[in-house]
């Protein structure tokens, strides 16, 4: 089999770089942006104390569609915009895209607990990360096809993997 040209090089090249550039961006896309919470990140640690009159405030404001779930080792109140929402340990809620709210956590006596919050991708970058992927598959695929056929084509000559030996017997009658 002859080694591919400079051309098929190259080709071959950029379309693998750019499929590992798919790769990472559906890594970053699905795995470490849900947890670029602005301000806050993944998780955010409360205590409720005496310290803070028993009463602690978090204002969020999402980009995209915000996933909060908020645990606490004892029962509180939880007021949405300075509504009453809870009175629990567990609570779940969803922020949509351009919109502010202020969480306000509420009890009399020590609670200590902790915000999971993610972000879903937005539109745009889903779609990008996909059609980066899709188009360093297709080209990679392309590449390693028209190699393969450039060598089936133009390549050398078929060898027999062994020798073979032909015997003639020449005997006296």
């Amino acid at each position: 089999m002859q080694r591919p040209n400079r051309i098929t090089l190259i080709a071959l090249s950029c379309s693998t770089l750019l499929l590992f550039a798919g790769l990472v961006s559906l890594g970053f896309t699905y795995m470490f942006y849900p947890t670029l919470v602005p301000s806050y990140g993944r998780t955010e640690r409360f205590n409720l104390t005496e310290y803070n009159n028993y009463r602690i405030e978090f204002p969020y404001y999402a980009n995209s569609r915000l996933h909060i779930t908020i645990k606490a080792n004892n029962t509180l109140s939880i007021f949405l915009n300075e509504t009453f929402v809870h009175h629990g340990s567990f609570y779940r809620l969803t922020v949509e895209p351009k919109e502010y709210i202020l969480i306000t956590l509420n009890s009399s006596f020590s609670v200590s607990g902790k915000f999971l919050a993610w972000q879903e991708p937005p539109g745009w970058m889903q779609v990008g990360t996909f059609l980066l992927l899709f188009t360093g598959l297709i080209t990679t695929v392309l590449s390693l096809a028209s190699w393969y056929w450039s060598q089936k084509k133009y390549g050398e000559p078929h060898k027999p993997l062994h020798r073979t030996t032909v015997r003639t017997s020449n005997k006296k009658s």
